[in-house]
């Protein structure tokens, strides 16, 4: 898909067609780890409807202690705790604005995020162990507004295998009453990191469809056990779900700095693997410049010229950016605004009450 533009009366058009539908859009991101005051009032001015938020996630990457990382990877204690105190804080930030932000229970809440121009936020968990292998807290954390849970981040858990494990059993039987636990109560459930062998058990049980919230595609970029093969993406599809797409360099690309191109020419891949109707916005975003983000990419010892977002969409005030290049591509209104929240908002519908 492309798009011929005559001289700069023309991209000066295409620009303030964008701005205007981004305006409109219900915007919804599948994934995002910023929430401190000045991070959602920055997601209101990029044009944030909402978001699900990754309060909490099953390893310690943002330690200042590599071997605390490390350490963490193979533990399953300890993960409730942090997440009470996660959603503590995020709480306490929330009440001090209570005009701009809230958190998001029903599907509904959506819509009445778009009318009242305030930001919804989608509790959310990179991980299932902050269950400690109990439903009761599952239902416990549902209570106390959670509305997603992300089976895996990184490594197994109680509730089976992640990306990179290629031996058995997928969902463990505590896995299965997880995934039927999370469709009795209403919540998005989302297979990002898990194994091939854990999403085919999710698609094959699951009643409501399933989102893999920050992915692209593997042929795009075989290194990268985060992304889907094309079998995946069409199971995915079928499933009525979405895949969300990443904005990071090193999951993009094999290496170098990701550029808008990169960004979009996944979206293709997906929508010609899985149709306009299963593609979503899942970038990620973690950087604020602290010494708790720059731990990230140290304790994973990943390259600094690989932790880096697309060039142009470093943060969500950057998200204009990505209707117009959308719309530069060749895609229609109707599937850019499908592809900013349009799908997310449908799984939604289908999932919470």
């Amino acid at each position: 898909m492309g798009s011929e533009r005559s001289g700069n009366g023309q991209l000066r058009t295409e620009i303030s067609a964008g701005h205007a539908l981004h305006e409109r859009a219900l915007v919804v991101l599948a994934h995002d780890h910023m929430v401190r005051a000045e991070d959602l009032r920055r997601d209101l001015a990029g044009g944030v409807t909402a978001k699900v938020v990754q309060a909490t996630v099953s390893g310690r990457a943002f330690s200042d202690s590599r071997a605390e990382f490390e350490r963490s990877l193979y533990s399953t204690e300890g993960y409730m705790r942090d997440a009470m105190e996660a959603y503590d804080e995020i709480f306490a930030t929330i009440e001090t604005m209570p005009d701009e932000v809230f958190v998001v229970r029903r599907a509904a809440d959506i819509l009445e995020a778009k009318q009242s121009g305030r930001l919804g936020l989608i509790l959310g968990a990179e991980g299932a162990k902050l269950l400690e292998g109990s439903l009761a807290a599952l239902r416990t954390f549902y209570r106390l507004g959670m509305r997603h849970l992300q089976l895996h981040w990184a490594t197994r858990n109680q509730v089976g295998t992640a990306q990179g494990d290629t031996d058995e059993p997928g969902l463990t039987e505590f896995g299965r009453e997880v995934v039927a636990e999370v469709n009795a109560l209403g919540m998005l459930l989302d297979v990002s990191h898990s194994s091939v062998a854990t999403i085919a058990d999710v698609l094959a049980m699951t009643d409501r469809p399933v989102i893999n919230s920050h992915t692209g595609a593997r042929e795009l970029n075989p290194r990268s056990t985060q992304l889907l093969w094309d079998d995946q993406i069409k199971d995915l599809a079928d499933n009525g779900g979405v895949a969300a797409v990443h904005f990071c360099s090193q999951v993009l690309l094999d290496s170098g700095h990701a550029t808008i191109d990169d960004v979009l020419t996944h979206i293709d891949y997906l929508v010609d693997a899985g149709g306009i109707e299963s593609v979503g916005l899942g970038p990620d975003y973690l950087l604020d410049g602290t010494q708790r983000t720059r731990n990230v990419s140290f304790n994973q010892r990943i390259a600094e010229d690989a932790f880096t977002w697309t060039k142009d969409f470093e943060d969500t005030s950057t998200l204009p950016n990505v209707t117009v290049a959308l719309l530069e591509r060749g895609y229609t209104e109707d599937e850019t605004l499908k592809i900013l929240g349009g799908n997310m908002l449908r799984v939604i519908e289908a999932s919470l009450p």
